[in-house]
């Protein structure tokens, strides 16, 4: 659906990163984890194509969405400059998200860089079902570092900074668990870091999903600019549109 949000928060988190806090009830109350919406700054011909942005928060009973964005070009730097009470189109909720494992006792999140924003409405989520939550978060720097303190409330968390600002020293793959017994395992982040987590719970039997990052155009599947490979149940290859398909795929389908 499209909705005329208004915009309740607008500010600047970390050097690099953003938070925007919109009011868009009918969008909050049907939204759900790992999902994501179209926005853009209504700015005619100068900006027209709308930027997909991750659900960070839902809160329903607000009706209020959260999203976490760092600047890239000139529609992210526009929407960075949008002040409280501004209005803003946004078209969502799309895409297909999390799925919660039946009888999930214990998961692993898995996020690197932006991708960390859409794990925390999953970990909330899971947290309602007393699941036990072990969350691994990569980032360049402790720059770069978010949700921390909302994480630890939630799930036992470990870090590792490219730089060792914070954290083990060293890329993400640096802190998989030895010896993992999980009932799922969820992973979002550079396309990097996703085929090492795909590798890994491959190498050990493990129950896992992807959200992939993508650049797309329309997000509701016509314009065919965001699509990836998956493999089927006899191992032929077929195409699949991260927006309406996506993001999220069974890591045993999606080829990276």
């Amino acid at each position: 659906m499209i909705e005329q949000g208004r915009i309740v928060v607008n500010k600047q988190i970390l050097p690099c990163y953003y938070c925007l806090e919109i009011f868009v009830p009918q969008i909050a109350a049907s939204a759900h984890a790992g999902q994501f919406i179209m926005v853009t700054p209504d700015m005619g011909l100068e900006i027209f194509l709308k930027r997909p942005m991750s659900l960070n928060r839902i809160d329903r009973e607000f009706g209020v969405i959260s999203i976490i964005y760092k600047i890239h070009g000139k529609g992210t730097k526009a929407i960075s400059e949008l002040g409280e009470g501004s209005e803003i189109e946004i078209l969502g909720p799309l895409g297909h998200g999390w799925r919660i494992v039946n009888n999930c006792r214990r998961a692993l999140l898995i996020g690197g860089g932006s991708g960390v924003a859409s794990l925390l409405p999953l970990a909330a989520d899971l947290a309602a079902i007393n699941t036990k939550i072990d969350m691994l978060i990569g980032a360049a720097s402790v720059d770069e570092l978010f949700c921390l303190e909302e994480f630890s409330a939630l799930a036992d968390v470990s870090v590792s900074t490219d730089d060792g600002s914070f954290g083990v020293h060293g890329l993400i793959s640096r802190i998989f668990p030895d010896q993992p017994k999980y009932d799922a395992v969820y992973a979002c982040g550079p396309r990097g870091m996703l085929k090492a987590v795909q590798q890994w719970t491959d190498k050990l039997n493990l129950p896992c999903q992807l959200s992939l990052e993508e650049k797309m155009g329309c997000g509701l599947g016509t314009c065919m600019g965001c699509v990836c490979s998956v493999k089927d149940e006899n191992g032929d290859i077929n195409y699949r549109r991260v927006c309406h398909d996506g993001p999220v795929f069974n890591s045993k389908e999606v080829q990276l």
